[in-house]
């Protein structure tokens, strides 16, 4: 081989090694993680707990009961209806429907994910900083 064809050849490879790579099939299996039932619970020091059901589907709608209870007596219930999304490590979840009633302006909120495995997910909320953590729950289950 000549040297000008295997100079080519290495700018070629470089070239492919460098150059920019379609999204890792890791973002797959990350929002093939994120479908599915979670359930979390948040505690408001001396005050009341909120707990919320969250079922996300693979075609991107989801459906979240949110309770709050205060001394285990349950004072409401909010169901929303919407979609989710997750991309660069952001999880965003949009309200189109609270409680029966279309959103006339869609809330939606962003999360950025800290931890995220078969069992967990950790995520902190963009707008308030606060820190949630959800578990994984078979599809039977019911908030109490």
């Amino acid at each position: 081989m000549n040297l000008a064809f295997r100079f080519t050849v290495v700018l070629w490879l470089a070239w492919l090694r460098l150059s920019p790579q379609p999204p890792a099939a890791a973002a797959e299996s990350e929002i093939e993680l994120l479908a599915g039932f979670w359930y979390g619970e948040n505690q408001e020091e001396g005050r009341s707990t909120r707990r919320w059901l969250v079922e996300r589907r693979m075609d991107g709608t989801q459906r979240i009961t949110f309770r709050t209870y205060l001394n285990n007596v349950r004072l409401d219930e909010e169901v929303t209806e919407g979609t989710w999304q997750y991309r660069d490590g952001v999880y965003y979840s949009t309200y189109l429907v609270v409680d029966g009633i279309k959103e006339t302006i869609p809330r939606q909120n962003s999360y950025a994910v800290v931890t995220l495995n078969k069992s967990e997910m950790t995520y902190r909320s963009q707008k308030t900083g606060y820190l949630f953590t959800m578990k994984r729950v078979d599809p039977g289950f019911r908030l109490p």
